[in-house]
């Protein structure tokens, strides 16, 4: 409530500042939002709805006309949610038009999960996000500007994780307070056909670790037992990047060239205490662990592309992708293990201590043509071929990888119809992911129809089609798209219909090792969406409508999904309106009813522009 009045007091007393020279305008929308729900709150998962007060959205616009002023424009945006009160949305611009600009931006969202009964509550989460970023740019000259960032980004809140120990399962509450924040400097030189922007930053990762908890086991041993944890240590990188890219264009040649250095380096410190105490036999063990350890993790990301066009008809074009990450860290490590009985005097003690070295490089090329050959000024044809290396090695152990992809596509452009179409295929050589498969093929084919001015169709189809006859994976995968959709739009508003299908076919199989069986992993989804959207004008009235419908007849996962908004304004006069909106949410799984919800929203307000 305080922050929404806040910015209505600070909306008018922009207005107070109208004077000679200075226009003030601004556009705010506020009102009341009312929920009800007949299946609990478990919406709260997917949708941070809330009742009461809101503001949609707040627009101060500001112009100085007065000479030798500080500013000339000044853009002020505020809201409480972009969906009813889901999080804080502050924005501003300040500047002087061809000499500098400011730019203030800073977004506050709600993470929330709340189930019991799903993974034992270990899923279960209360946090908020927020994203700070400032900007500011400075024209030194018509070739030059100089340019500084500033970005901080944080998370807190509590977090549920499992712990597991003797056979049990513990469900504990972390309490979060990770943070990211960087400062950039750099510049952006145009002159002629050559731009180039360097810059450099240095930033820090923050992931402190924080947790003082007593909690039961869940009896999975059908024993009972306690979890005293304290737990503090941090987990901070340092992560400094400089960045240069190039490109030069001429009549028929451009080149570019982009380079990335990261020098990022870790270090991490940990204590930790546990003490399991059974409850039924009045024992206890107690740990003591301490984990400390330094990485430095060099990369390096360079792409270069060159385009040529030998004539009006036919264009070449070539492009490198390169990358290079190495990391050697040590870790040191010590554990206590002490042994108690039926009293506090100790029967049984150990410690064991270790350093540990780890080492990892990972080293990447990626190569591809292209060409685009003009058949006539209404068909062209383009081909594209790609291939990659990836060698990772890890301790001792190399692991190389690569890939080939050819694709064949045209491009046929008349007055009211274009269809776009091309084929591919893919070889993977021992690929990395079980699931990547070692052949791809598939196909892409698009259309759009303009019948007239007002009436147009559109459509597209997808298949791709996957596959690894290997003994221990047996990879197939059939995956199909297309959708198609009518747009008709006319003096008082616009109608859109649409169609959306999708098909997944996925088999494989589980293989850990060779003492285990091998089992079958299987995944169908057969899908069907239809939407629907439209505004309608009439008189003093503006009415608006998103429907959409979704349904998974698979055998992995069946469910229904609808969602329905709408909203209708009514224009009293030039500065005033009343709008009323209303939303419907339902999602509905067959195979159990836990994870079902619904909620119906209506929102009622005003609107006013001053």
């Amino acid at each position: 409530m305080r922050f929404v009045m806040f910015l209505i007091v600070f909306s008018f007393s922009f207005l107070l500042c109208a004077s000679d020279g200075i226009k003030v305008s601004t556009d705010f929308s506020l009102g009341y939002s009312f929920l009800n729900s007949d299946r609990g709150n478990f919406y709260r998962n997917h949708f941070d709805l809330s009742e009461g007060e809101l503001i949609d959205y707040l627009k101060i616009n500001v112009t100085n006309n007065k000479k030798n002023s500080f500013f000339d424009e000044f853009y002020f945006f505020a809201s409480t949610g972009d969906r009813f009160d889901n999080g804080r949305l502050v924005k501003f611009t300040l500047k002087k038009s061809l000499k500098w600009r400011f730019k203030f931006y800073y977004k506050q969202d709600f993470d929330y999960f709340y189930l019991p009964d799903y993974n034992f509550g270990s899923n279960n989460r209360n946090l908020v996000r927020s994203r700070l970023n400032l900007s500011f740019n400075y024209k030194v000259n018509s070739n030059l500007n100089l340019f500084a960032n500033y970005t901080k980004n944080k998370v807190h809140g509590y977090l549920n994780l499992p712990h597991q120990d003797w056979s049990d399962i513990y469900n504990l509450s972390y309490l979060k307070r990770t943070s990211y924040e960087a400062f950039e400097l750099g510049l952006n030189y145009r002159i002629n056909r050559l731009s180039i922007i360097a810059s450099q930053s240095v930033g820090v990762l923050d992931k402190p670790v924080l947790l003082n908890k007593d909690v039961n086991g869940l009896a999975l041993n059908n024993m009972t037992t306690s979890l005293a944890i304290n737990s503090a240590g941090e987990n901070t990188s340092d992560l400094n990047t400089s960045k240069l890219l190039i490109n030069y264009n001429l009549s028929k040649l451009s080149v570019g060239l982009s380079m990335y250095y990261t020098n990022g380096s870790i270090k991490n410190n940990l204590n930790s205490n546990k003490s399991f105490i059974f409850l039924d036999a009045g024992s206890r063990n107690d740990f003591f662990a301490t984990v400390s350890g330094s990485a430095d993790a060099p990369e390096y990301i360079a792409n270069f592309n060159l385009t040529y066009m030998p004539s009006d008809k036919l264009t070449l074009g070539y492009v490198l992708d390169y990358n290079s990450l190495k990391t050697e860290s040590n870790l040191a490590k010590s554990l206590e293990w002490v042994v108690y009985g039926v009293s506090d005097t100790p029967v049984f003690s150990t410690n064991t201590s270790s350093i540990e070295y780890y080492y990892y490089k990972h080293h990447r090329n990626a190569n591809s043509f292209f060409i685009d050959y003009n058949i006539t000024n209404n068909v062209s044809v383009n081909i594209k071929s790609e291939f990659y290396n990836d060698d990772y090695i890890y301790h001792d152990n190399n692991y190389q990888t690569a890939s080939n992809h050819n694709e064949i596509g045209f491009d046929l452009k008349l007055s009211k119809l274009r269809v776009k179409a091309s084929v591919f295929h893919e070889y993977i050589n021992a690929p990395i992911f079980r699931n990547a498969g070692k052949n791809r093929n598939g196909y892409t084919l698009s259309a759009n129809y303009l019948l007239n001015d007002r009436l147009s169709f559109s459509g597209s189809a997808t298949q791709i089609t996957k596959n690894n006859d290997d003994e221990n994976i047996d990879l197939k995968d059939d995956s199909l798209y297309y959708n198609a959709s009518i747009n008709y739009s006319y003096s008082k508003g616009y109608f859109s219909l649409g169609y959306t299908r999708m098909e997944i076919d996925f088999s494989s199989l589980l293989f850990i090792n060779e003492n285990i069986n091998v089992d079958d992993n299987y995944y169908e989804l057969s899908e069907n969406a239809f939407y629907l959207s439209g505004t309608y004008k009439f008189n003093r009235f503006f009415a608006r409508l998103r429907l959409y419908y979704y349904d998974d007849s698979g055998d992995s996962f069946p469910l229904q999904n609808w969602e329905c908004f709408a909203d209708l304004t009514y224009t009293v006069n030039k500065w005033l309106s009343i709008w009323l909106k209303g939303t419907y949410l339902d999602y509905s799984e067959d195979k159990q009813s836990i994870y079902n919800y619904n909620i119906n929203q209506i929102a009622c307000g005003l609107r006013i522009i001053k």
